[in-house]
């Protein structure tokens, strides 16, 4: 598998990404989709001045630290759905 492939795929079962909600999340797709659907008060408990949880989640499971350092630069909701988005789209255009 490619090393962007692999940044877009499952991460390993261990790693699942929990979210106060109750939403697992196995990769950045799926971030992206539970993203747009959670409240501002899930995304806040997860992403604040203290830490970032999402960051910290794609940084040592989903191995992409170039995304991860981006999203560790805000904590704005609407921008991290941005980031996010746009390397989901540069990720799958290499592809």
């Amino acid at each position: 598998m490619h090393d962007d492939e692999k940044k877009l795929a499952d991460v390993h079962p261990d790693s699942i990404f929990r979210v106060k909600n109750g939403k697992e999340i196995k990769n950045i797709k799926q971030l992206l989709k539970v993203l747009n659907s959670i409240s501002h008060t899930s995304f806040s408990h997860h992403v604040n001045d203290e830490k970032n949880d999402f960051a910290a989640w794609i940084r040592t499971s989903v191995g992409d630290p170039e995304l991860a350092e981006m999203l560790e630069k805000t904590t704005d909701f609407k921008s991290t759905k941005e980031i996010l988005s746009d390397r989901i789209e540069l990720l799958e255009e290499k592809n």
